[in-house]
């Protein structure tokens, strides 16, 4: 009998223990399906551009390459790289071109207009895929170009006090060029307002060049105090932002970021913060943490802005942070404190094979933790919580991707509670090394460059680098842009706060900062249902035929002419079509031409559907960093600062052999209205002198050498005469090498700052690859970069190297 009632407990307790793991099994299926119906994340190709440089002059070569990374469609369904160049002033388009995309990659070049003012520009280069309907995939690389073309519109600010406070204070806006002449008679409308406009007006500058902007009779405070301008003098406009001073807003601003969510009374947290100034910029500092007007700590910023300290929050206290700064003694609240919670903290964010984090809640509850990336759950548990008791939670990561990935910490509901981001296999990171035969070299020398990769099993490894070698000084940090960075961080987090290494991800003090602020993204998740399908297409250039603005009723036949090659496309029974990518490959300058094969062609028309059009729309509604970044003003009613980035000091281009190629490039250079040109070295639109002011325009007939050496003649530069029934569409460029110098020949300066690029450096299996090159007639500090993808993952790394008389 007593056997029989022990085997019927056992039977019962393993009955039990199975409805127990069903039950569990249940909640995790919950768990994903809320994942799944609620958490938002939209698929979106990984792409990165490499340029040569990030700091350029106006008429110089831009040299790139192109890297999908992380297609969201079959890697043969991109073809067309479609590039942009911004002025990040206004937004406007100054610059579209397009490149053909093989196997993932795209590589290119092309001439930096000669019109280009000084000022900060963005690279914005997109894909031919489409996520319903928008644009995917769009990288942006900022750029600094230097110019001695005449700015025709610059403005200055200055504020004039009244001494009646009663009156409405003035704006005094003057209008020169660069070259310091009074624009007089230009147009100006202006608004004040962030969102609401508050008040506006016109107004024309006078014979110097000046208008009075009246201030809006309301206090001046952060919600009007942005001025916006458009000023407009012929055919030149400009569209400006400034921020205009307040006298009660804040010098600057502080954000709190409570490690996983929530600042919880009675229970311990870490707490992240950013300080920035009222231009945006990082702002290093030291601040008191206060309890109930005592100091409890001093807590500090780095020089990227970021700083984190601990706090114990007790019931019914105050905690504020005062920056000990002169010119502001403001407090800062810490964010709202909630009495029933759970705090969570990581002992590191940044780890190879486990991560390990503590549960703190004021009462008991049944809680989940779920580890994904956002797109797709690694894995889940389910967890008990007793009121006070610390609740340590080890996660093996074998299962989860390596880079960013999440915890989320859901209540017995599903609704977020806390959560924490972490970087996991921080140990599986390719590192590359770069390497040179010596660290000095003489003008017109031979550098050998070995790169070597060092990793856990790099056996098979696979890959394309790009590499670069240009002056130092053209290169900017603020502009820089590493792929592994960019591929591990940015993409998800948005641009990171400033920071010294050449690679940010290899700094941990920093990366755990970032991940603690930036990484604070709790309660972003939907708590309506989403729709999780992305439809992806194709953007064609398309079109159609019209009779009189009307659609046609029959199909018709069309030709496109490019490369040599005629190719032939029909519309459709209502005069609709799609020009094919392949149609579009061009050659050189070359454009394509579109016809129709009709013998009236004069009762017929073509409109056009180009997909610039549509980015060219999307880019001007974009606001750009305007990479500006300036202290907080010393004297509250000195000059207004300019948001736009504009500021004519650190444009100007010395007039310094090594700088900038020197007095070479400080006249115009001399082309046809086509922009073809002979160097001095005879040789027809020579890469390495664009921009180069002893450059001639090249004689119709002759006789000239192209950039191989070859002997090509010039046929001159003709208007064409377009009848009706042509289009003249933008082709796609194939790639073209870089120049390779013959350091022999004395006769041919070599002034470039880029002295070598290439775009595909093929990678296989572990060791040196070693890549020469040659100096050029420059001298001092060089940078080496490398750059590109392997099976194993993103690589970079730089090197310096000194150039010396010989």
């Amino acid at each position: 009998m007593i056997k029989r009632f022990n085997f019927l407990f056992i039977f019962l307790f393993k009955f039990l223990t199975l409805l127990s793991l069903i039950s569990t099994a249940q909640s995790l299926d919950s768990v994903a399906n809320y994942f799944h119906k609620y958490v938002e994340h939209k698929p979106e190709t990984n792409l990165f551009v490499h340029v040569d440089k990030n700091i350029y002059t106006n008429n110089e070569q831009v040299w790139f390459t192109g890297y999908i990374i992380k297609p969201v469609v079959p890697l043969d369904s991109y073809h067309t790289l479609y590039v942009s160049l911004v002025n990040n002033a206004d937004s406007t388009v100054v610059l579209q071109e397009r490149y053909l995309i093989q196997d993932g990659f795209s590589f290119g070049n092309f001439s930096l207009p000669d019109s280009l003012i000084s000022g900060y520009y963005s690279f914005v280069v997109n894909t031919n895929i489409q996520a319903d309907e928008k644009i995917d995939g769009e990288f942006v690389q900022p750029l600094t170009i230097r110019s001695n073309t005449v700015d025709n519109l610059v403005p200055h600010f200055s504020l004039m006090r009244n001494n009646n406070h009663a009156d409405p204070e003035n704006v005094i806006l003057k209008v020169l060029s660069s070259d310091n002449r009074f624009v007089e008679n230009a147009e100006i409308n202006y608004a004040f307002g962030k969102g609401k406009v508050t008040s506006m007006g016109i107004a024309k500058t006078s014979i110097i060049g000046e208008a009075l902007i009246p201030y809006p009779i309301l206090p001046v405070d952060s919600t009007n105090n942005l001025l916006s301008l458009s000023i407009k003098k012929g055919k030149n406009k400009r569209h400006i932002k400034y921020d205009l001073p307040a006298p009660n807003l804040r010098k600057y601003k502080v954000k709190y970021y409570p490690e996983g969510g929530y600042l919880v009374d009675g229970l311990p947290s870490n707490v992240g913060f950013e300080v920035r100034d009222l231009q945006d910029a990082p702002f290093q500092s030291k601040a008191y943490l206060f309890e109930n007007d005592i100091i409890i700590d001093t807590i500090l910023t780095d020089l990227s802005g970021m700083g984190k300290f601990k706090i114990f929050p007790k019931s019914g206290c105050k905690y504020y942070i005062q920056l000990i700064s002169k010119s502001s003694n403001d407090h800062y609240e810490l964010p709202v404190r909630v009495e029933q919670g759970l705090v969570l903290s990581a002992e590191e964010s940044i780890v190879d094979q486990d991560f390990r984090i503590s549960l703190l809640s004021t009462y008991d509850s049944k809680v989940y933790a779920v580890v994904h990336n956002g797109n797709e759950i690694s894995m889940q548990s389910e967890l008990k919580l007793t009121k006070g008791v610390r609740q340590k939670v080890r996660f093996d990561l074998d299962s989860v991707k390596p880079g960013l990935n999440k915890v989320t910490i859901l209540d017995e509901e599903f609704r977020p509670l806390a959560e924490r981001i972490f970087f996991a296999h921080y140990d599986r990171f390719v590192s590359t090394n770069l390497k040179t035969d010596k660290s000095f070299y003489k003008t017109r020398d031979s550098v050998r460059l070995f790169i070597d990769f060092n990793g856990k099993d790099l056996s098979s490894l696979k890959g394309y680098v790009s590499i670069s070698c240009a002056q130092s000084n053209r290169f900017s940090s603020k502009n820089n842009k590493s792929i592994v960075d960019y591929t591990f961080l940015e993409k998800d987090l948005g641009t990171l706060p400033y920071n010294f290494s050449p690679s940010k991800i290899r700094d941990r003090s920093y990366l755990d900062k970032v991940l603690l602020i930036k990484g604070w993204r709790s309660y972003k998740w939907q708590r309506s249902a989403i729709n999780r399908s992305v439809e992806f297409s194709s953007s064609e250039v398309t079109g159609s035929v019209l009779r009189s603005e009307s659609a046609i009723k029959f199909p018709m036949e069309l030709h496109t002419i490019a490369k040599g090659n005629i190719n032939a496309l029909r519309t459709d029974s209502s005069g609709k079509f799609t020009i094919p990518f392949a149609n579009l490959i061009i050659d050189d300058k070359a454009d394509v031409w579109l016809n129709m094969n009709t013998k009236n062609p004069g009762i017929f028309s073509i409109k056009i559907h180009d997909p610039f059009t549509k980015i060219k729309n999307h880019l001007e509604q974009t606001s750009f960093d305007p990479q500006e970044r300036t202290s907080s003003l010393a004297k509250e009613n000195d000059n207004v600062k300019i948001s736009s980035g504009i500021n004519l000091k650190e444009v100007v281009i010395a007039n310094k052999k090594d700088d900038f190629n020197g007095s070479v490039f400080s006249e115009r250079p001399k082309i046809n209205r086509c922009g073809d040109y002979v160097c001095s070295s005879n040789i027809l639109n020579c890469i390495n002198h664009a921009g180069d002011s002893r450059n001639r325009p090249p004689k119709s007939n002759g006789r000239y050498r192209d950039q191989d050496g070859k002997p090509v003649t010039y046929f001159g530069c003709a208007t064409r005469e377009v009848d009706a029934n042509i289009s003249i569409l933008k082709g796609i460029q194939l790639p073209k090498d870089f120049y390779r110098y013959d350091i022999t020949n004395i006769d041919e300066p070599i002034s470039a700052t880029t002295i070598y690029w290439n775009h595909q450096i093929p990678l296989n299996g572990v060791g040196q690859a070693a890549i020469n090159f040659a100096t050029g007639d420059l001298t001092g500090e060089f940078k080496i970069v490398v750059q590109g993808i392997t099976n194993e993952g993103p690589v970079y790394a730089e090197k310096m190297i000194s150039v010396v008389k010989l």
